[in-house]
């Protein structure tokens, strides 16, 4: 998709809606948004193409607006959405893994969870703006206002592109995932004339190596018993502590967030079956038949998003890198971002059924409401005023688009 100039082709046209009435809340509510719109199995995926053009509006708002904290507030929000998109993904995401050891239906998790990361997004964005900003040291420029060329096949490798992810989310055919999205590379391999060199430049080996890293850590973990040894300890901690099975819930969702991995399949996937078995303890302490659900939810979440605000290598570290900041700073507003958008996926998955139907009008009004939020927010942070069209629109659209696919 890079090689063949699809992400210059969607660039393009959100270059082009920020010179509309609509203006910039509305573009930028959409491209902060757009990795967990269009989830892929690793949010590495799309954040990296897309960073270029949060900095290109980045800097523009700063200018505009005499705020250089805008170009951090961008970037980043961009960033802690990324980082959790692989968790609601249902061509490969964390999710799908607990979905299938709860036995839960395929693509249950998604939606509460896409709808939870769009507060994660806007609450980090909003701590950077009016929390963190004061400590901002950035030492990089503006860059040189020059659009990159867009191929004449890029806007048509972009449709294929959008056209084969509503193919898997929407129509879901009954064969391998495999076989679609190679279907799809092989088109857009043909309509951009691209080669083998052009493919293998795009392969990344990092989500695998990650997937593999936990899966043997879990298998390790599971053979030395250690499962039932953490099952152990976290049932004393809860009835022999002022905890109690609630607050130690609550502390192990967070764990992924406390141990802060380069990528969250790693913890994640060698925790899901203490947690899951912990999540059986904790329905039948409190009777709450979604308890298991609903841990196991907002654990998945914490663990696809901590990778954002890791600091031995995280998505964080890529946009700290292109602004040249020090020291982690982003980790902290994103890790708070993530601590207030996490429970949104429990209090979700605890009200709502769990169903694998792609699209669900029970989830609309959650997803509407708290985009029109998002929405204002984004306005604010912009320095628009709170009902700013742009950004309510925004907001809404995200809101449906992330319901709808």
């Amino acid at each position: 998709m890079h090689a063949a100039g699809a992400f210059d082709a969607a660039a393009r046209l959100l270059g082009r809606l920020t010179r509309t009435r609509l203006g910039a809340p509305f573009v930028i509510s959409l491209l902060v948004n757009l990795p967990t719109i269009l989830a892929m199995p690793c949010g590495r995926i799309l954040v990296s193409p897309l960073i270029p053009l949060a900095l290109m509006l980045g800097w523009a708002l700063a200018k505009e607006r005499g705020e250089p904290v805008l170009v951090a507030v961008t970037v980043f929000g961009l960033v802690v959405n990324a980082a959790a998109s692989c968790g609601p993904s249902v061509i490969g995401g964390i999710g799908m893994l607990g979905e299938g050891m709860g036995r839960y239906p395929p693509g249950s998790f998604s939606n509460p969870a896409q709808i939870a990361i769009l507060v994660i997004t806007v609450a980090t964005m909003a701590l950077i703006r009016w929390g963190y900003g004061t400590t901002l040291r950035m030492r990089a420029a503006p860059p040189e206002a020059a659009e990159r060329p867009v191929p004449e096949h890029g806007y048509l490798a972009l449709a294929i592109f959008l056209a084969v992810l509503l193919v898997v989310v929407l129509v879901r055919p009954p064969v391998p995932l495999q076989v679609t999205l190679t279907i799809g590379t092989a088109c857009v391999m043909l309509v951009a004339r691209l080669g083998l060199d052009d493919l293998l430049g795009g392969v990344m080996l990092h989500p695998l190596s990650a997937m593999l890293a936990g899966f043997l850590v879990a298998g390790a973990l599971s053979i030395a018993g250690a499962f039932d040894a953490l099952l152990a300890l976290l049932v004393w901690a809860a009835e022999h502590t002022p905890l109690g099975y609630v607050g130690v819930s609550v502390v192990l969702a967070y764990v992924p967030v406390m141990l802060a991995m380069p990528c969250g399949r790693i913890v994640s996937l060698a925790l899901i079956p203490g947690v899951l078995m912990f999540g059986v303890r904790l329905a039948d302490a409190t009777g709450l038949e979604r308890a298991t659900p609903a841990l196991l939810s907002a654990f998945i979440l914490a663990g696809a998003a901590s990778c954002g605000p890791s600091a031995i290598g995280g998505i964080g570290s890529i946009g700290e890198g292109r602004l040249r900041i020090r020291d982690a700073w982003s980790g902290r507003p994103q890790t708070l971002g993530i601590f207030l958008g996490v429970p949104v996926t429990a209090l979700l998955v605890s009200r709502l059924p769990l169903t694998s139907t792609a699209l669900d009008p029970r989830y609309f009004p959650a997803a509407l409401v708290l985009g029109a939020v998002a929405g204002g927010v984004v306005n604010l942070v912009y320095g628009y005023r709170v009902h700013h069209l742009g950004g309510l629109l925004g907001g809404l659209l995200t809101g449906a688009l992330l319901v709808l696919l």
